[in-house]
């Protein structure tokens, strides 16, 4: 793998809070939690915290992330807990994903890429989504279909 200066600063990060920080799931994490079933793939997991509260609900996770760090960390919780969570170091501006989830979950990670290589992987992210596996009934006998939940921060929060 390449030098990064993200990969690097970041496994810093996850040593130093591997060691003493709670491990809760962040505000985008509660959200798509409730969203999770079957196969997940956690495309830039950090420390894993989603993968692990998604196995604890019965799913089945391969988590990935580019920072030795978080997936040693990974790797210990797992052993420890018993839990669904395989997990792999892997440089994600180039990964190839094998095969189709039910879900894929990717945090915060695509706006560390060029927009060249964020499109290229939002758009294999998209492939692996196994078709129909998102779907809910709403108002008025309606069917919702999604794949692929984007947040972005309101321009009157930006700063300069």
């Amino acid at each position: 793998m390449t030098e990064n200066h993200s990969i690097t600063f970041f496994d810093q990060q996850f040593r130093r809070q591997s060691k003493d920080v709670a491990m809760k799931l962040n505000p985008f994490e509660e959200v798509a939690i409730k969203y999770l079933h079957g196969e997940v793939l956690d495309f830039g997991c950090g420390l894993g915290n989603l993968a692990f509260s998604a196995s604890q609900m019965g799913c089945t996770v391969t988590a990935l992330d580019a920072s030795p760090a978080a997936i040693e960390h990974i790797w210990s919780r797992a052993a420890a807990e018993g839990a669904r969570v395989s997990a792999s170091v892997a440089d994600l501006r180039d990964y190839s994903i094998a095969d189709d989830c039910d879900c894929i979950v990717c945090i915060g990670l695509l706006m560390f890429f060029d927009c060249t290589t964020a499109l290229k992987v939002l758009s294999q992210l998209q492939s692996h989504v196994r078709p129909g596996v998102s779907d809910f009934d709403a108002l008025q006998g309606t069917l919702k279909r999604f794949s692929t939940i984007v947040a972005r921060k309101p321009a009157d929060l930006l700063f300069p």
